[in-house]
């Protein structure tokens, strides 16, 4: 339960976040590049790789089925990844059946894993998993609410009453089949229409809609605050209505931020007005006002911080300025993914990381994916055992809590904390504050090759289906993919770990430029099985 409530706080750090789709989401996923290979005449090499890495989660899957169901789905994503057919369309048939083993998998993935969890586990955990089935049932399940359309403030509140419910002393095993069965009627529920208010500070003088009847005048907005005892916002203040389909009531808030993106970005455009929201919002018939805005991870960079770099340096020399403007260009284009539409928040974020990986021809998209998750992939043990070497600072009480506290440098807590993992397992006081992250870390430690072999093909995963998304808003100008929710959702974060390393490398001595930092990172992680390989925590040192 308690790695349940990490993936779903919007607060943990990148390394603990959630970055993968569900499978369910993942076989649509593969059917949608089917169909842009056939029609738009896309690549087909990005087929191969999806049904590849789709056919994998799969089998790995017990949400999908029975041995017999994850066999049928892995043979037919394995015509568009393996032999003479690899790269080519779906015959009609196989991209058919697919599509109705897709529904079948969504339809009962929850009721699946609650018999496997009332089993004991008996099929799950991945090969090289660094925390086995706990791991396992919180990515699949974490993935699969949000896929099918729970917010992530809603699913953190359920799952917060679940873990409070087992500290107090029920049964974590009892409380974990109960949420999987709650979920499991939950999701199988229609969706519902939200009417919400967002008072915005100007009028959009008719770029909302050709009807009167979304907006509120400031005089209606304020007789409406009167009358169901809300607190009226500053004087001038307007109101649009937003109507949305959402599961609740915080994915239905962040349905209406989208909707007034796209009406504000209507309104700059339209060159009579602009639209500019307060940031609350009413949903019809609440006791209150709420927060307008997206469940999102945190997505910053403390090396700009770190590095003093909120002032540009003034005395630089020219190839350390021109080294300094490149970073500059990439960061602004990432910033915009906070005050962008999806749409626009895509193609800037993969601006960002093209600029300064994009490398040379014939393959400069896909190698700038790969090469940023073989950045971020280097820095993951250095994040991940940053975290358990805090939380044995605070809650152990043995020698190697004392050498923690008495170390000012990050780098050297990592050499003790890796040195005492080699000899010995975590204190149980550590463990119990933080049991999934103990037990990855003793895996990466011990294991660090199988461990990062798989952080890495998650990571070009996710970076991959972002520069998938991009080319088709930007080449096939396609908005809707089903993919899209769970790009905007699980990239950002993670292009975020990667230009903070290359700022770092940037402000080293000497300074590495990007591409270099790249292939060092890939060498580490190919040597890391042989004698020559460094510690985990030190792969980019």
């Amino acid at each position: 339960m308690a790695r349940l409530l990490e993936l779903a706080d919007q607060r943990s750090p990148w390394n603990r976040a959630l970055w993968q789709a569900s499978s369910a989401l993942a076989i649509r996923e593969c059917l949608e590049y089917d169909t842009a290979v056939r029609i738009d005449g896309i690549s087909g090499e990005g087929l191969t790789y999806v049904s590849t890495f789709t056919a994998e989660q799969v089998a790995n899957d017990p949400g999908c089925g029975q041995p017999a169901a994850r066999q049928r789905v892995t043979d037919l994503l394995a015509v568009a990844s393996t032999g003479k057919s690899a790269g080519k369309p779906l015959s009609e048939g196989n991209h058919d059946a697919l599509s109705q083993l897709a529904g079948r998998i969504s339809g009962g993935y929850l009721a699946a894993w609650h018999a496997e969890i009332e089993a004991g586990f008996p099929s799950a955990g991945t090969p090289g998993s660094a925390a086995g089935p706990a791991e396992l049932v919180a990515r699949c399940i974490a993935s699969h609410l949000f896929d099918v359309g729970f917010s992530g403030h809603h699913l953190h509140g359920w799952f917060l009453a679940a873990q409070q419910r087992i500290c107090d002393g029920a049964d974590p095993r009892a409380e974990l089949l109960k949420l999987v069965a709650e979920a499991d009627t939950a999701s199988r529920r229609p969706l519902r229409q939200w009417r919400v208010l967002v008072p915005v500070n100007q009028k959009p003088h008719r770029a909302v809609d050709d009807t009167e009847d979304q907006l509120l005048s400031a005089e209606d907005l304020q007789q409406l605050c009167t009358r169901k005892g809300l607190r009226p916002p500053r004087q001038g203040t307007r109101g649009v209505w937003v109507t949305v389909t959402a599961r609740d009531a915080h994915a239905a808030l962040a349905e209406a931020d989208a909707v007034i993106r796209r009406l504000a970005a209507r309104a700059r455009v339209g060159g009579r007005g602009t639209l500019q929201p307060s940031g609350k919002a009413w949903i019809e018939d609440e006791a209150d006002w709420r927060s307008l805005g997206t469940w999102a991870p945190v997505a910053h960079l403390p090396s700009v911080q770190r590095h003093d770099l909120l002032l540009a340096p003034l005395d630089t020399d020219e190839v350390t300025a021109t080294a300094h403007a490149q970073l500059d260009d990439a960061l602004e284009l990432f910033a915009a993914l906070d005050a962008s539409t999806s749409g626009a928040s895509v193609a800037s974020a993969w601006a960002a990381i093209e600029s300064l990986l994009g490398g040379r021809a014939p393959r400069p998209g896909v190698g700038a994916a790969d090469r940023l998750a073989a950045i971020i992939t280097c820095s993951y043990s250095r994040a991940e055992l940053n975290v358990l070497a805090h939380n044995w600072k605070i809650h152990g009480s043995d020698p190697v809590a004392e050498r923690l506290a008495a170390t000012g440098s990050v780098t050297w807590r990592l050499d003790i904390i890796t040195t005492a993992l080699r000899a010995a397992d975590v204190p149980a006081p550590v463990e119990v504050a933080d049991p999934v992250g103990a037990a990855r870390a003793i895996a990466l430690v011990r294991n660090p090759a199988a461990v990062l072999v798989r952080v890495r093909r998650y990571i070009e995963a996710s970076l991959r289906r972002l520069y998938d998304q991009r080319n088709r808003i930007m080449h096939a100008a396609r908005f809707n993919s089903v993919a899209l929710p769970v790009a905007l959702r699980t990239t950002p974060a993670l292009v975020a770990a990667g230009l903070d390393r290359i700022v770092n490398a940037a402000h080293a001595t000497p300074p590495i430029p990007p591409m270099k930092l790249a292939a060092r990172a890939d060498n580490e992680l190919h040597l890391l099985a042989t004698p020559a390989a460094r510690q985990p925590h030190r792969l980019l040192d």
